[in-house]
């Protein structure tokens, strides 16, 4: 992700940089709310087919986007 510092506060979104699925992947336990959650437990969860409609940590709903722009994101929704 962006190297440069971010502010404690943000009034004004426009100025925050851009960030792309490739960085919020490459960076996943740096924002994901659960510090629990591992992408890669994540991702062998969703690869484990028999889970289909299970809750991973017997909490929440995850998926992937398509990745349709080269990169799938992996989505956490309680």
């Amino acid at each position: 992700m962006n190297s440069s510092p971010l502010p404690a506060r943000v009034d004004d979104i426009p100025p925050l940089p851009p960030v792309t699925k490739t960085d919020l992947m490459a960076h996943f336990e740096e924002w994901v709310t659960d510090p629990v959650i591992k992408r890669a437990d994540a991702a062998a969860f969703i690869a484990d087919k028999s889970r289909i409609g299970d809750l991973f940590l017997s909490r929440y709903l995850v998926f992937t986007t398509s990745g349709s722009s080269g990169t799938p994101a992996i989505l956490i929704q309680d």
